[in-house]
């Protein structure tokens, strides 16, 4: 008992080490940046992040595996540093998409030598730094697309994740449990986004869905290689009898339920939204703006060599924007779109911003089976990581059911806003919250026990 305790305090030890020397290392190489040549700015960082390596592996090879797992995660963490450093010495973009590409190659960079020295924590950082990658790369786009776009990237990875973990567990992989949990986060993350009542109006936006634009066609991709990575390594367990036949059909069934649940929030999207006068600035042709309603008096100009349509004035408007009859058309969509000079904001200032609204039937019925489902979903998650004795799952699947109970109760306090109702919902949401924390974490412990 002693020399396990010696063993963990050592390993702290040493990752704070690690941590100081690269803070030391940057403090330094920071107050002398401007004075060093950039050839040697580059050797630097080079000569630091392969020291940290080659420490990790004599230090692993003395039998000191977790002191060695911190250097290399010490290596990662250099190795990202330069990545954006040599970046700043050669002044590339700073745009999204630059920012992207730099994000990927660390990812890319940190990622092998997880596999190299396999090395279960700097898997973790290249998995983090996957995950900002993603999001600078889906934003550097910049379309006009829905957000269910965005959403349905959360699937499409949760789906790339679940096949990495099969292909894994096929050849007993040590990363096997790694890719079950960032498979369970991405499902978590696109079933929690479509909880939120207020959200699902939204979610497909007003636009129609561009095929043709740079996001979709990402997402199509991704899409592609997850759909037929899954296939093949579903395939290959089975064949290798790593995975049992009734999980792949309960994995494929629930990837189809979240898909229907996605698209259940398209029926709240068609009946709820503002009717309101369309601008000048929506006619992005000459040809569209000169067939604009005479109502709206547009005009294609010219300014300082920019060529839009503008009203007859030079702003948006070519009239009072509030005299139109557009709005008399709230959440009346057909009507709406009858009118040339009205066009449909879906979910834009519904009841979460405007309490004058009633709440339509058909977004209570939506809203209450998304929840069920992403309680019971959370449930599988738990059962599922009770069977593969992971306590990563355990606790991950713990936290999202605490977080949708305590979202949930912050909802009810938003709409029930009152000193009175106000003052019972905090004084009873406290007592349900004190008594679930306590069996939430009772039942986590027996699980972890189990486990």
């Amino acid at each position: 008992m002693f020399n396990k305790k010696a063993a963990s305090f050592g390993t702290i030890i040493a990752i704070i080490g690690s941590i100081l020397i690269g803070v030391g290392f940057a403090w330094l190489i920071a107050q002398n940046w401007h004075i060093i040549h950039s050839v040697f700015k580059i050797l630097i960082l080079l000569v630091l992040t392969l020291c940290s390596y080659a420490v990790g592996i004599f230090l692993r090879e003395k039998h000191y595996p977790k002191i060695g797992q911190s250097l290399f995660v010490l290596g990662a963490l250099l190795y990202t540093l330069s990545i954006f450093l040599i970046a700043q010495i050669f002044s590339t973009s700073v745009s999204l998409q630059g920012t992207a590409w730099l994000w990927l190659f660390a990812f890319l960079g940190v990622t092998i030598s997880a596999y190299v020295f396999s090395s279960y924590v700097t898997l973790v950082v290249a998995l983090i730094e996957f995950l900002i990658w993603i999001n600078f790369q889906f934003a550097a786009f910049g379309s006009n697309n829905p957000p269910i776009m965005f959403v349905f990237l959360q699937l499409v990875l949760g789906i790339l994740f679940y096949s990495l973990s099969l292909w894994h567990k096929a050849y007993d992989h040590k990363f096997t449990k790694l890719f079950q949990f960032w498979m369970a986060f991405y499902f978590l993350s696109f079933t929690y986004t479509l909880t939120f009542q207020m959200f699902i109006p939204m979610l497909w936006g007003s636009n129609q869905i561009s095929f043709a634009s740079s996001d979709m066609i990402f997402l199509l991709f991704l899409s592609f290689i997850s759909i037929i990575s899954f296939v093949f390594a579903a395939l290959f367990s089975l064949v290798k009898k790593s995975v049992s036949k009734r999980e792949i059909l309960v994995v494929s069934a629930i990837i189809v339920l979240l898909i229907g649940t996605a698209f259940l929030t398209y029926l709240p999207s068609r009946v709820m939204g503002d009717c309101m006068l369309k601008s000048c600035y929506d006619f992005d042709t000459k040809e569209l703006c000169e067939d604009a309603p005479e109502k709206l008096k547009c005009k294609w100009q010219t300014d300082m060599g920019t060529s839009r349509c503008r009203g007859e004035f030079g702003g948006i408007y070519g009239v009072n924007s509030e005299k139109n009859e557009c709005n008399t058309y709230n959440n009346k969509r057909s009507g709406c779109l009858a009118l040339g000079e009205c066009k449909w904001e879906s979910g834009r200032s519904y009841y979460g911003f405007s309490r004058r609204r009633s709440i339509p039937g058909i977004l209570w019925f939506v809203w209450i089976m998304i929840n069920t489902f992403f309680v019971l979903f959370i449930l599988a998650v738990i059962g599922y990581g009770t069977l593969e004795e992971s306590k990563a799952l355990i606790n991950l699947g713990i936290i999202a059911f605490s977080l949708d109970i305590v979202t949930r109760y912050i909802g009810f306090v938003i709409d029930l806003w009152g000193y009175t109702s106000l003052a019972l919902i905090f004084i009873t949401g406290g007592i349900v919250l004190i008594v679930g924390g306590w069996l939430i974490e009772k039942w986590r412990r027996n699980l972890i026990d189990q486990v």
